[in-house]
């Protein structure tokens, strides 16, 4: 097998590991997420029950969302554990916002940057925004291991938000490794995240 290739029993080991992270409404959870692995990025969750394999009834679906449980913190520190090969050690840091622009109900929406999406004539969207951590690599293809994914309130300052993963991240990193560089969009406050972060064992990089 290439060695690019993960082995088999590497695999179902760490598919044994995910499913642990399901504390209630486990085998649909699950289920899920291997649709969603196979389904395009924007589709209804109704839309699983087309997938060959899938074994849940539409009311499963929507009472694992409503019910289930996700240990987000141990799949965080599942997926720490598994990086990216071949990947430096830098992470990235952005936030995209899923738009919610005719849900003028749903709880906690904003308005937010998009760079190509406009309302009014100006760059905002409506929707919730999310914070995600990725580690990268210097080679040219769109590999990334993400890493954390943390909601952003419109309250929220999202050099708080950023300072919080980070720290989580370094928690759960392997003693002696190479010192970790994070990378920032524009949009960040430099400053900010200098002051929040300056105690920490990190390099920082901020796109101005």
């Amino acid at each position: 097998m290439s060695p690019e290739i993960p082995s088999l029993p590497h695999l179902v080991a760490f598919r044994q590991q995910v499913y642990e992270q399901f504390s209630r409404r486990a085998e649909a959870l699950f289920e899920m997420l291997d649709a969603l692995l196979t389904l395009p990025s924007a589709t209804a969750p109704a839309h699983m029950m087309l997938l060959p394999g899938f074994q849940r009834r539409w009311g499963s679906v929507y009472d694992a969302l409503a019910a289930g449980s996700i240990d987000t913190t141990g799949v965080e520190n599942l997926v720490a554990r598994y990086p990216l090969d071949d990947g430096e050690s830098v992470r990235a840091i952005d936030s995209s916002t899923w738009r919610k622009d005719d849900a003028e109900t749903s709880p906690k929406r904003g308005y937010y940057h998009h760079h190509n999406r406009h309302s009014a004539g100006k760059p905002i969207v409506a929707g919730w925004s999310y914070q995600r951590l990725a580690q990268v690599s210097f080679i040219h293809d769109s590999w990334s291991a993400p890493l954390s994914a943390q909601r952003v309130e419109p309250t929220d300052n999202v050099q708080q938000v950023a300072a919080t993963q980070i720290r989580a991240l370094l928690k759960r990193r392997p003693q002696h490794t190479a010192l970790p560089i994070f990378v920032f969009d524009a949009g960040y406050d430099a400053v900010q995240l200098a002051q929040l972060l300056g105690n920490e064992p990190l390099g920082l990089l901020v796109r101005l």
